[in-house]
């Protein structure tokens, strides 16, 4: 039978065209797998009561027991990693992190995308009983006061460089400085400067004591860089869905409670 160059030429032609077909599937596929093998990395506050408790470092706390809730009505596959905060910030900036479930910071707000809010927590400002505060204004008679490294909690506070701040990497740390007479007060969510007195067995007065400076919101703030960027719209609905202004405290109480039962048990 004779063959005519078009013959030809077409025969060659539909067998690169076959290749290249064959390659671009195997190459889909392989991202298809790849991608389904992946996992979104999502931090928290990496001390307790957020990450965990001390009493039981093995159940979930506060903050990760929500990223467990929300994720996982997303229906995304994920895993939880503790950062200390300023590790946080920084691996969002540079997408070595998907995200973190943190109080709103608008330091990195070129670089992640912010879905929530999620829950507000109270911002109180603890001092001691010689250190007593009625208002903002007081502040500046103080010594120090202790700061979470790094975390936003007012405005107003975050930028007034009229105060001595001391940077803290937890409420414990803070708490126990407090004990000691190494600051007058502390800044922080109310979740966590309670779990902290409760650790340190420290009065319960000093709560009811407290200067309530504002409240703040809970945020999950996803990496620009994420390639999970892409579920933003799945994640917001979750996080509607289980929306709650005390929600966080709410968690507080009722992990906690979960959280002493396992461990007085497993003893």
């Amino acid at each position: 039978m004779k063959v005519t160059k078009f013959g030809v030429k077409f025969s060659v032609m539909s067998k690169f065209l076959t290749q290249i077909s064959l390659i671009l599937t195997l190459h889909c596929g392989n991202a298809i797998a790849n991608e389904s093998k992946l996992s979104l990395n999502a931090s928290m506050p990496s001390f307790s009561p957020f990450s965990s408790f001390d009493e039981n470092k093995t159940c979930k706390a506060t903050i990760s027991e929500l990223l467990t809730r929300i994720l996982t009505k997303s229906n995304i596959r994920f895993n939880l990693v503790n950062y200390p905060y300023a590790r946080i910030l920084h691996s969002l900036e540079t997408g070595t992190l998907d995200s973190a479930l943190i109080f709103k910071n608008t330091s990195i707000s070129q670089s992640v995308e912010y879905i929530g809010p999620v829950s507000k927590s109270e911002v109180i400002i603890l001092s001691s009983a010689q250190n007593s505060i009625n208002s903002y204004q007081a502040l500046s008679k103080l010594r120090a006061i202790a700061v979470i490294r790094n975390a936003h909690f007012i405005n107003k506070f975050d930028n007034d460089k009229t105060l001595n701040k001391v940077n803290v990497d937890s409420y414990k740390q803070a708490m126990t400085m407090l004990k000691f007479n190494h600051v007058d007060a502390i800044i922080g969510s109310r979740v966590g400067l309670e779990y902290a007195m409760q650790q340190l067995e420290m009065k319960q007065e000093l709560l009811s004591n407290a200067f309530i400076l504002g409240t703040k919101e809970w945020w999950l703030h996803l990496s620009k860089k994420s390639p999970y960027l892409k579920y933003k719209n799945e994640i917001s609905l979750a996080i509607k869905h289980f929306y709650k202004d005390d929600l966080v405290y709410q968690l507080y109480k009722s992990q906690l409670s979960k959280c002493l039962a396992k461990s007085n048990t497993i003893q």
